[in-house]
């Protein structure tokens, strides 16, 4: 599914790829760059985290109470634009499941390229041009390295088998 697929599909989507994007609806949401940390975060990766693990990824020089302070008011700007994509827990943050993020669905069509599952030609168009994007471009976040250097291997390795595959 392409970015505009996603975002024309009508719930909360989140864009990693190329540039950071929150659609609600038909329209791009703009985010303060707080609120973008903690989406970026959670939509790479991926998984519920507790409050203090994020704000500590997310401001290590602060102290822990300011750090804290700054994910909550992140959350309520996150949530002033639809609080269908961070539900509202007391220990833990996520995305909620019905949040579409294009580095998840990107993820999963390179692993399924490179695995040789059958593959239709309009997923191998449209793969084959978000595979082009980089995660998150410009963001020099310490806990972001790893994860976009393991994309960047996955963008290598899907792009040689996509280039076999259109070969032949």
């Amino acid at each position: 599914m392409t970015t505009a697929a996603m975002s024309r599909a009508g719930g909360p989507s989140i864009n990693l790829l190329g540039g950071f994007a929150v659609h609600v609806g038909h329209q791009v949401v703009p985010m303060p760059r707080n609120a973008q940390r903690v989406l970026g975060f959670l939509a790479v990766t991926g998984v519920e985290q507790l409050r203090d693990t994020v704000a500590g990824n997310l401001w290590p020089a602060a102290a822990p109470e300011r750090a804290m302070s700054n994910l909550r008011t992140a959350l309520w700007r996150v949530r002033q634009a639809d609080p269908r994509i961070v539900p509202a827990r007391r220990a833990a943050v996520c995305l909620d499941q019905e949040v579409r993020i294009d580095y998840e669905l990107i993820t999963s069509q390179a692993r399924r390229i490179i695995a040789e599952y059958p593959v239709e030609d309009q997923a191998i168009t449209g793969a084959a041009q978000l595979l082009e994007a980089d995660l998150l471009p410009g963001w020099d976040e310490e806990w972001l390295m790893l994860d976009r250097e393991r994309h960047r291997q996955l963008r290598i390795h899907a792009l040689e088998k996509l280039s076999e595959l259109l070969t032949s």
